[in-house]
């Protein structure tokens, strides 16, 4: 079988290392670009989320690249994901695209659908093998995950312009090609040797705006139009806590992320105290907490027509005025153009920058605590 699987930031790298360890060729869809998104929507219900329509874009690319099978995670609530699959197959099938679809389910117990379908796709000689292809593209995810935490503190010390960038694309070829866990763990300390090395102290302290939403949205820069990577070049700390490490222990391995789960919904209480789907719960909970560790924004980016994701909008703006928070909504389907959004993120940091001056010495108060260091703190990537 020649499996492929959708894009979502630098899922590509570990899938590829699962699949090939396990003996099953991965055909990764070719990377998003114009013909993805007219694919996508020329093929999809008109008012079905934007991640969908990218989505059946990268299968349909990937079938053209000789793709017979397709791998993607399952889901169950209120977000629409759950139904992807189901639609998303009549779809090919009614173009012609008789593929299967491998549909990983999150697992409940030792007979759930989820381990059934591993080992019918696996084999004996796979699943054998899987235990260690396990391991091995978990320790990508979490030296992917560092990486880019890294160059978000990075890009707004960096002493030359561009060499942050420069340094996540060299160190992602070397992390895609690691086959060994311990020279994955030798990389993370690399990585941080050498943007320690390569920043330099600013007599004051880089703005730090916070980035949360819908986590395809979030984490794929192709459709968010490189959002960090515009933050991080007018020398913005970007903050973000939504990675691909954090949803498999939310969703794979949830006894893992139990503590930090609850944490995210007693923050959340005050304003939503349900679960909505998707991260619509997860982000008035970062929200919240922006606002009380004093962050000087946050940045919601979701899909239109997003169910939870609405849900979590129309509460943001009693969340800003509680806190005196900046917070900017980005809305973004296939009508939304890069030149839009930069302009609103230009606006969104000028105006956080004259906050920033107008409140002087409360400003500076409040911010005291962050020092101008060239020591990286991790945040999330590690723990």
């Amino acid at each position: 079988m020649r499996l492929t699987f959708p894009h979502m930031g630098d899922l590509q790298i570990p899938m590829e290392t699962l699949l090939n360890e396990v003996g099953i060729e991965a055909v990764p869809p070719p990377p998003i670009n114009q013909e993805t998104i007219l694919l996508g929507t020329q093929h999809s219900p008109e008012f079905i989320c934007y991640p969908f329509k990218i989505n059946l874009g990268n299968y349909l690319q990937a079938i053209q690249a000789g793709a017979d099978g397709i791998l993607m995670a399952g889901g169950c609530g209120p977000c629409r994901f759950g139904h992807y699959a189901e639609v998303q197959r009549e779809i090919l099938w009614g173009l012609g695209h008789h593929v299967d679809f491998v549909i990983l389910e999150p697992p409940k117990s030792e007979g759930s659908p989820f381990y059934l379908e591993l080992g019918k796709i696996l084999g004996m000689r796979g699943t054998i093998r899987l235990p260690g292809a396990i391991r091995l593209a978990w320790e990508k995810i979490k030296c992917l995950d560092h990486l880019t935490e890294i160059v978000h503190w990075l890009m707004p010390r960096e002493k030359t312009p561009g060499s942050a960038l420069a340094m996540r694309r060299r160190w992602r070829r070397q992390i895609a090609n690691a086959t060994e866990i311990k020279v994955l763990t030798a990389f993370q300390e690399m990585i941080r040797a050498e943007a320690e090395s390569m920043a330099f102290p600013r007599e004051e302290t880089p703005l730090r705006i916070r980035i949360c939403g819908e986590i395809y949205m979030v984490l794929e820069p192709e459709v968010n139009f490189h959002v960090e990577d515009i933050l991080g070049g007018m020398g913005v700390e970007v903050l973000r806590e939504i990675n691909i490490s954090n949803w498999v222990r939310d969703n794979l391995l949830r006894g893992f992320n139990r503590v930090k789960i609850q944490h995210m919904a007693s923050q959340a209480e005050d304003y939503l105290r349900c679960f909505v789907g998707g991260h619509g719960q997860h982000t008035v909970a970062e929200t919240v907490e922006a606002g009380t560790h004093h962050e000087d924004g946050i940045i919601q980016i979701l899909p239109f027509t997003c169910m939870p994701e609405l849900v979590a909008q129309s509460i943001l703006p009693e969340i800003s005025r509680d806190f005196g928070l900046p917070v900017l909504s980005l809305v973004i389907d296939e009508h939304a153009g890069e030149a839009g959004v930069r302009t609103r993120l230009e606006a969104f940091v000028d105006l956080i920058h004259r906050r920033r001056a107008v409140e002087g010495s409360k400003y500076a108060m409040q911010r005291a605590e962050r020092r101008t260091t060239t020591r990286f703190e991790p945040r999330y990537a590690l723990q």
